[in-house]
């Protein structure tokens, strides 16, 4: 039977703040759990689009054609880099379709990468201080990987969703521009608004509310408010979930 992959940072990681079954992604499973056998989670906090696309394209030999892949594009203003020092292993998580936790394992394709925070490094050093430019790189990424999963893995399952803060409206800067036109023309793509910060803004307080304000991690609440007003009609469109 297919898989369900799932991919992001810590809005994704196993029981970061809720608990599996109560998360935007177990409800996802849930409804998913007579047509899957198997639950991997590739999440991990800090994670980033950069070390997303790059575990998929160095492990697309383990992705089935009838496989789902959910794609939550983290906060935009993170790097990966090379730093071998820094023997930081993330891991896979492996659930049974009922959620049930079977297995741990390295993402061995991640090792001796590290990732970074943009605003906290030298401005002359990194190279993607303005946020449009940085979105342009991320939307390309996006492109680029919705090509590769589709024509290489051929996989026609899966989605794109913004975890954090909406993509920018429409801009004339061309350099943005012709990205953002090709990713609001995308049914797989929800960027631009309906993401899981967005629809809780001012809505269900984030459970650590009180150190991150409205760019926490929500509990059931949040992520039950997420999955049944954004995510379940969706992937219901996408031909996911019957009507």
């Amino acid at each position: 039977m297919p898989k369900l992959h799932i991919f992001g940072d810590s809005y994704s990681t196993p029981g970061y703040y809720v608990e599996p079954r109560d998360s935007w992604w177990g409800l996802v499973a849930h409804d998913l759990q007579n047509q899957i056998d198997e639950v991997v989670n590739w999440s991990w906090p800090g994670n980033n689009i950069d070390s997303i696309a790059h575990i998929i394209v160095s492990n697309s030999e383990i992705f089935r054609p009838d496989d789902y892949l959910i794609i939550g594009i983290p906060p935009l203003q993170r790097l990966t880099m090379f730093n071998p020092d820094k023997e930081i292993w993330p891991k896979k998580v492996l659930y049974d379709q009922n959620l049930l936790e079977r297995d741990r394992e390295d993402i061995l394709c991640h090792r001796g990468l590290a990732q970074y925070v943009i605003h906290e490094m030298d401005k002359q050093y990194v190279m993607l201080w303005n946020p449009s430019w940085i979105e342009a790189q991320v939307l390309r990424s996006v492109i680029l990987l919705d090509s590769f999963i589709s024509n290489q893995l051929d996989c026609k399952k899966f989605v794109f969703l913004n975890l954090s803060v909406p993509f920018q409206p429409l801009t004339e800067w061309p350099v943005l521009n012709c990205l953002q036109k090709n990713a609001y023309a995308n049914k797989r793509m929800i960027l631009f608004d309906n993401t899981y910060y967005s629809v809780n803004l001012e809505k269900h307080q984030p459970a650590d509310f009180d150190t991150h304000g409205w760019m926490g991690h929500h509990g059931p609440k949040g992520n039950h408010h997420w999955y049944e007003s954004v995510v379940k009609s969706r992937i219901t469109e996408l031909g996911w979930l019957k009507n």
